[in-house]
């Protein structure tokens, strides 16, 4: 089965990737912007992306914040979860990381299966969450506990620091 998060950047995105990647179940973050000969995947790659992990793993996700504001990117029969964020708390907090973000005052969902989400509400609705993207996984209540104050801060580092790491 494959699932997608959808929300607005800071809303959770990479904390619940993380969160969903467990036992059967591999999530990505963002992996439509995953880096193919230093460009971004077309839809293509990226549909077949899911096709490859499915192999492995029972429950493929992607948590990203393109396919909101492009749909082509949305996996056709994926479940699909939306985080919805206050568009200015949004804009202040990617604009504290020194991005500007621009979001549309209108947002459709035009998703058959899907669940939503108020960002300040998802602590209370893991389990519900979980349940949706991977149902026949049993909730793992520890995970959710200790993961559940984490904060996730994804950057490439060596395009932000604009040095090259060998490591």
């Amino acid at each position: 089965m494959i699932y997608q998060i959808l929300g607005w950047p800071r809303s959770r995105t990479a904390w619940l990737a993380n969160f969903l990647t467990y036992g059967s179940s591999f999530c990505f973050h963002e992996g439509v912007l995953m880096r193919n000969q230093n460009r971004i995947r077309t839809v293509q790659e990226y549909r077949k992306l899911f096709t490859l992990y499915k192999t492995k793993y029972k429950y493929v996700g992607d948590s990203n914040t393109l396919a909101l504001s492009k749909q082509k990117y949305v996996i056709p029969g994926a479940r699909v979860v939306v985080i919805e964020r206050d568009t200015k708390e949004v804009e202040s907090a990617v604009y504290g990381l020194g991005y500007v973000v621009d979001i549309p005052e209108i947002i459709e969902y035009p998703y058959n299966e899907n669940l939503i989400i108020k960002y300040n509400e998802i602590n209370d609705n893991l389990k519900e969450l979980w349940h949706f993207c991977l149902p026949n996984i049993p909730f793992n209540n520890e995970r959710a506990y200790m993961l559940k104050n984490l904060n996730i801060q994804v950057q490439d580092v060596n395009e932000f620091l604009n040095i090259k790491l060998d490591v």
